[in-house]
């Protein structure tokens, strides 16, 4: 009997319990879509990501680029934008700062303009432009400030132009001006406190410099010259400006070449000539021995001589052009003592006794008003040492000389002079500018504590502060 035949190759298995066929499809359809909006969330991540960063990227760029062309509002812009951004966070305060100083300075330089402080808008203006260059209105508000400080700096002021028609020039509010009649030739030769300048100009007889060949005074112990004989046919001429109508001129009579300085007053000027007289020797500081002036006043053509004794000494000039200061002094006692001290016209006229000491006098000192004479005298002492002392006298009242300090000092002693040795000592002088201008300042050093300073009012010196 046969078997029946197995096929190993084919098996067939039947499910007993199938999905239908619809839903098949819908699950494989779910899938592919789940794929696709995976792989569109990928790549929209990825691409986000990418322009993301390129935005970043971009925007630090031009954060930099905006950093070198100083514009500084648009870096801080583009470096907050970039934020996260390799150092962007960094750069945007460090720009912030920029900012902050540049609108401070922007700041002052406008509420000055405004008060027509054009210094200070000048610096302020500058501190903005090397922040930021043409920065709103800055450039037109550094022109106006230029040339303001400009014109206040140089309004009122002489120089010597030496190209290009050469002479001396002012300048006004505006321009420069040529000094009447000056030439290529002319020179400031001296200035008073008031402003007033005093120039040379060509006189008829002016041919031209010569060689110079300066002279000296025979017998005097250093070689000073008699006077300016380059100066041989020119005339002396006076400048002033009274902020209004512009320069007032005023021509002299004194002779440039017989003067070897000037000193000038609001009243007139002294020429200054050194003689050939014989003298004792210099008990003083800074004066003029062995000298010959020449007053002009302003208000006359007319000049007038003052002869320095051989045994006299010129103290100084009143800046009112009202005084000059004479001392006396006896070349017999020795360290110069015996000094007498006179109070003149500015001819040398009318000379009157103000102070006397038996001692000697290291200084006297008009005040700026030329009512008080502030003298330091020096009395010998025992051995090297010497009291010093400031004398306040007024010369409008009849007032007893009035010791305002003294200081101990070491001094020494020759025949016809005295000298402070070291910084020990006092000194003392009226100040004139300021806000203590006119009181008189006094400073006391005793070569080892310090330097006490003390002012005085003149008019009331019981009345002092340290």
């Amino acid at each position: 009997m046969s078997q029946p035949v197995d096929n190993h190759e084919l098996s067939i298995m039947e499910d007993l319990d199938p999905e239908p066929p619809g839903r098949a499809r819908t699950v494989r359809t779910r899938e592919v879509w789940l794929g696709v909006l995976l792989l569109l969330g990928v790549l929209g991540w990825a691409g986000w990501q990418w322009w993301h960063g390129e935005r970043l990227r971009n925007d630090y760029e031009l954060g930099s680029r905006a950093v070198i062309a100083q514009q500084w509002d648009e870096a801080r812009a583009y470096f907050q934008a970039a934020d996260g951004y390799r150092d962007a966070s960094t750069r945007a305060q460090d720009v912030e700062k920029k900012i902050e100083e540049r609108n401070k300075q922007y700041e002052i330089a406008s509420v000055h303009a405004e008060a027509g402080e054009w210094a200070v808008v000048l610096k302020a203006a500058q501190e903005v432009a090397a922040i930021q260059p043409h920065y709103k209105g800055l450039d037109a508000l550094t022109t106006e400030a230029e040339r303001r400080v400009y014109r206040d700096a140089l309004n009122g002021s002489i120089a010597r132009r030496v190209l290009d028609d050469p002479a001396l020039y002012y300048r006004d509010a505006e321009k420069w001006v040529r000094l009447e009649e000056s030439d290529r030739w002319s020179r400031i030769r001296a200035y008073g406190e008031d402003g007033t300048f005093l120039y040379d100009v060509p006189g008829s007889g002016w041919a031209g410099p010569p060689t110079p060949t300066p002279t000296v005074a025979p017998g005097l112990p250093q070689q000073t010259e008699v006077g300016s004989p380059e100066l041989v046919g020119r005339r002396l001429m006076t400048v002033s400006f009274d902020g209004v109508h512009g320069p007032v001129f005023h021509k002299l009579s004194l002779d440039p070449s017989r003067y070897i300085y000037y000193v000038m007053s609001t009243a007139g000027v002294w020429g200054v000539h050194v003689s050939n007289m014989e003298y004792a020797g210099v008990p003083m500081e800074g004066l003029y021995v062995g000298s010959e002036l020449d007053y002009e006043a302003y208000d006359s053509n007319r000049t007038s001589t003052i002869t320095v004794a051989p045994n006299a000494v010129l103290v100084g000039f009143g800046a009112q052009g009202n005084h000059i200061l004479l001392a006396e002094f006896d070349p017999s006692a020795p360290g110069a003592g015996g000094v007498k001290l006179y109070a003149a016209a500015p001819d040398g006229t009318q000379a009157r006794l103000i102070y006397s000491t038996t001692g000697s006098i290291k200084s006297a000192l008009l005040s700026p008003d030329e009512r008080f004479v502030l003298v330091t005298t020096i009395e010998p002492q025992e051995g090297t040492n010497g009291k010093m002392a400031a004398v306040l006298l007024d010369l409008l009242g009849d007032a007893e000389p009035r010791t305002l300090m003294k200081a101990d000092a070491r001094v020494t002693f020759s025949n016809f002079t005295v000298s402070v040795n070291g910084p020990s000592g006092l000194r003392a002088a009226f100040l004139r500018r300021g806000r203590f201008a006119d009181m008189v300042i006094v400073t006391i050093n005793d070569g080892s504590t310090g330097t006490q300073v003390k002012l005085i009012d003149p008019e009331h010196p019981q009345w002092s502060r340290t």
